[in-house]
């Protein structure tokens, strides 16, 4: 790896995420006993760092050729230093909405960013 490859890389991830405008939390569960019983509350494990939202649609045919429903996949943009846990709840501020979802995919991780798919979690 030559340094010209390096400053190339730097740039460009320094590129991609000028264009994040949103910002997410990452919360994990962390176990505490209360008179002997095992309790769960959140705890923050990053807090407000820059991301990106993602909607795409998706046609999902049901039986024969009919589609019967479109399908929301929401994909989150993060530094690739950034480690999401499994079971992590992501907390995210998009457009001034803040949702939280939980992660529905493996994260995948590139040279200058990572992407994770999201579901909304209705237990928030």
């Amino acid at each position: 790896c030559t340094i010209q490859e390096i400053v190339a890389v730097s740039v460009f991830s320094k590129a991609i995420q000028s264009l994040w405008k949103d910002t997410c939390t990452i919360l994990i569960k962390q176990s505490y006993k209360v008179a002997g019983v095992t309790k769960y509350r959140d705890k923050t494990l990053y807090e407000e760092i820059p991301c990106r939202l993602s909607y795409n649609g998706a046609m999902v045919a049901s039986e024969g050729s009919e589609i019967t429903q479109v399908k929301q996949i929401i994909t989150l943009f993060l530094a690739p230093d950034v480690e999401i846990p499994a079971g992590a709840k992501i907390v995210v501020t998009h457009g001034g909405r803040t949702v939280t979802y939980k992660q529905s995919s493996e994260t995948r991780v590139h040279t200058n960013h990572l992407e994770v798919t999201l579901d909304v979690d209705t237990e928030a």
